[in-house]
């Protein structure tokens, strides 16, 4: 550097740029996580747990395979099922510690593409809602049921049908929480 005051260094152009990195707001994803557990065990509560839903689904007559049905009404019985707790104890801890690290996964994933994602409150939580239901439920529901245990595609289709919606109700939570003012639409965009 010169001691001459016309002559001045030039600026270090990686501090003079905004991150692009994104960062997480781990207090805000801890946040959404669970606010996200809480309205999917209740939305996937009220779902799957109604009377008509469990006639469709979990009985013999919906022609489930017999694996199903002795799945939820046999012994042992889940510790977790959309009925509630058949067995309180280490089993559904367990189970209540997996469903948060995997929609704490999901939150911190939608927090880096955040940006990424349409403009808006609306569209970012049915944008992730949408992909986690993609990622999570459409393979699992025709690997398993389907494949595996040649459950019949109207009720797979069912099954994925509430998952959406359950997803989707998620997806909303965690984009409600995770917004900010500079994630609003600009005037002019929906």
């Amino acid at each position: 550097m010169s001691s001459h005051p016309a002559v001045e260094a030039a600026p270090d152009p990686a501090r003079s740029r905004p991150s692009t990195t994104p960062r997480l707001r781990w207090g805000r994803v801890a946040l959404a996580t669970v606010a996200g557990v809480a309205v999917h065990s209740i939305v996937f509560t009220l779902l799957f747990g109604n009377p008509l839903v469990r006639g469709l689904l979990f009985t013999p007559e919906s022609g489930q395979v017999d694996l199903v049905v002795d799945f939820w009404h046999g012994s042992p019985a889940p510790a977790l099922t959309p009925f509630g707790a058949v067995e309180p104890g280490p089993r559904v801890l367990v189970v209540m510690a997996g469903l948060t690290v995997w929609l704490a996964i999901i939150t911190a994933a939608f927090e880096l593409v955040r940006g990424a994602l349409p403009a808006g409150l609306w569209r970012r939580g049915l944008a992730v809602g949408a992909a986690a239901w993609g990622i999570t439920y459409v393979f699992f529901e025709t690997w398993v049921p389907y494949n595996v245990l040649h459950e019949p595609l109207p009720l797979v289709g069912l099954e994925l049908a509430l998952e959406a919606v359950g997803m989707l109700a998620v997806g909303l939570v965690l984009s409600a929480v995770l917004h900010e003012r500079a994630d609003r639409p600009r005037s002019g965009e929906a």
